[in-house]
C-alpha cells in the first residue's frame, strides 16, 4: 500500500469517528432531555424540603418534550381545604317581653312604645244585674263625710252633654277607654255615631286636638287612670296607682291624671284587678274625686273590686260596667257581646259597655250604632245612666254654671 492510499484509508476512518462522535453526543442530550421532562412530570426521586400547605403553590402540569413512555404520573395534589365557619349560638333576645294578655294593634308604634296590653281581660264578660255583687257598704267603716271637703261644683254634671230629649226604652252607655295612644284608631272612634262616652288614658300624648275633636262631634270626655293589676305580665303603664304607694303619692298621681284632660265628667280604671280590692287605695281615689265633684266608673276587672261600695260612702256618684266588648279582638266575638248589652239593657232598663280602639270594635259599632233606635233602644251618654241613677232628671243633668 503507498502513502497515498493510506492516507485515504486514514481520512475516511477519522471521518466516521467524528459522525459517530457528534451523533452519540446528540443522542445523549436527547436523552437527557426527555429523561429530565418526564422528571418533571412525574416528579423526580429527590425533592425539594417540604412547603408547608398554606405556602404551596399548585404544581403547573408540564408536557414531556416527547412520547417517549416513563415512569407513571404522580396524581394531583388535592387543594387545600378551608375549615368550616363555625356556628355561632343563636342570641337571646335583648327584651324579654310577657306575652299580653289582650294584643295592642298599635302599627304607629314601635315595639318599645306599644303597652303589653290594652286591658286585663275581666273575669265577668257579661253582668246581668243592675247592682252586681261586691262589698256592702254596711261591711266597711265608714268614713267621717263632713271632715271630707266637697267641690264646690259638681264637674260631672258641669261637663256631662245636654241632652234635648230622651226616647222612651232601654237606655245604653258606650264607654271607649284606653283612647289616645292609638291615635288613628281614636279618630276612627270620635267619627262614630254617637252620643258615646270616650276615656282617655292620663299618660297619651298630644291629647288636646282629640279631645276637642270627640267634643265637638257630641261625645262625653272621660279619664282613664292605669291602676296596678293583679298579672304582674301585663304593664299598666306610667304613674300607675300601686297599693305599694303612699297615701301622698296616690293622691299626686291621680291628681296628675285628672290636670291633663281638662273637662271630665269622671274617671274608670285602666287594668286594676288589684288596685280596686284594696280599701286604702280605694278610699284615697275617692277623695280626691269628691273634691273634684267627679263621677267613678268600676271598670270591674275584678269580681272583689271595691270601687261601687267605696263611692257609696263617700257619696261619689259612680255606675259598673256590665258588659265587655272586645275580650276578644274579633268581629263575631263584638257582635256577640252586644246582643249580650241589649239583653241586658232590656231586663234592667239601661246598661254600661266597654269597649276599645280596635278594629273589630270599630267595625262592629259601625254597623250596630245607626240602626239601635230601630230595634228600640236609646243611645245616652254615661252621665245620663248616672243621673237616672242618682234620681236626677236625665235632661236637666247638665249644670249651667254661666
Amino acid at each position: 500500500m503507498n502513502r497515498r492510499t493510506f492516507a485515504l484509508y486514514a481520512l475516511i476512518v477519522f471521518s466516521l469517528g467524528i459522525g459517530l462522535g457528534v451523533g452519540g453526543a446528540h443522542l445523549l442530550i436527547s436523552f437527557g432531555e426527555e429523561r429530565s421532562a418526564v422528571q418533571v412530570a412525574g416528579q423526580p426521586a429527590l425533592r425539594e424540603p417540604a412547603v408547608p400547605p398554606a405556602q404551596q403553590n399548585t404544581p403547573e402540569m408540564v408536557e414531556p418534550a416527547s412520547k417517549t413512555q416513563g415512569p407513571e404520573p404522580a396524581p394531583a395534589r388535592p387543594e387545600p381545604q378551608t375549615p368550616p365557619e363555625v356556628q355561632s349560638p343563636p342570641q337571646p333576645d335583648a327584651v324579654s317581653r310577657p306575652k299580653p294578655l289582650i294584643l295592642p294593634e298599635h302599627e304607629d308604634y314601635k315595639d318599645h312604645q306599644r303597652p303589653l296590653a290594652y286591658e286585663e281581660e275581666p273575669p265577668e264578660l257579661v253582668i246581668e244585674t243592675a247592682h252586681p255583687p261586691g262589698p256592702e257598704p254596711e261591711t266597711l267603716p265608714k268614713p267621717n263625710i263632713a271632715l271630707i271637703p266637697k267641690g264646690p261644683v259638681q264637674n260631672w254634671r258641669k261637663n256631662a252633654l245636654s241632652l234635648k230629649e230622651v226616647p222612651p226604652g232601654p237606655q245604653i252607655a258606650i264607654v271607649i277607654d284606653d283612647a289616645g295612644v292609638d291615635r288613628r284608631r281614636t279618630s276612627q272612634v270620635i267619627g262614630l255615631t254617637g252620643p258615646m262616652t270616650i276615656s282617655f288614658l292620663t299618660y297619651a300624648s298630644k291629647l288636646e286636638p282629640l279631645i276637642t275633636s270627640a267634643r265637638e262631634a257630641g261625645h262625653e270626655i272621660m279619664l282613664h287612670v292605669p291602676m296596678e293589676p293583679g298579672n304582674t305580665k301585663v304593664d299598666p303603664g306610667p304613674k300607675v296607682l300601686a297599693t305599694a304607694l303612699t297615701d301622698k303619692e296616690i293622691v299626686q298621681r291621680l291628681e296628675w291624671g285628672i290636670q291633663r284632660v281638662p273637662g271630665i265628667i269622671g274617671i274608670n280604671n285602666h287594668m286594676g284587678s288589684r288596685f280596686t280590692q284594696d280599701e286604702r287605695g280605694m278610699r284615697l281615689v275617692m277623695e280626691v274625686l269628691r273634691r273634684h265633684g267627679l263621677m267613678f266608673l268600676d271598670s270591674r276587672t275584678s269580681t272583689k273590686s271595691v270601687g261601687a261600695s267605696t263611692a257609696k260612702l263617700y257619696e261619689v256618684p259612680y255606675a259598673t260596667r256590665n258588659v265587655f266588648l272586645d275580650h276578644e279582638p274579633k268581629l263575631e266575638v263584638v257582635q256577640k257581646q252586644l246582643v249580650h248589652l241589649e239583653r241586658t239593657a232590656r231586663r234592667n232598663g239601661y246598661a254600661v259597655a266597654i269597649g276599645h280602639p280596635r278594629d273589630a270594635t270599630i267595625e262592629a259599632l259601625a254597623q250596630w250604632l245607626p240602626i239601635l233606635a230601630e230595634r228600640g233602644f236609646v243611645l245616652v251618654p254615661l252621665s245620663a245612666i248616672v243621673a237616672k241613677r242618682e234620681g236626677i232628671p236625665q235632661l236637666a243633668v247638665r249644670l249651667d254654671t254661666n
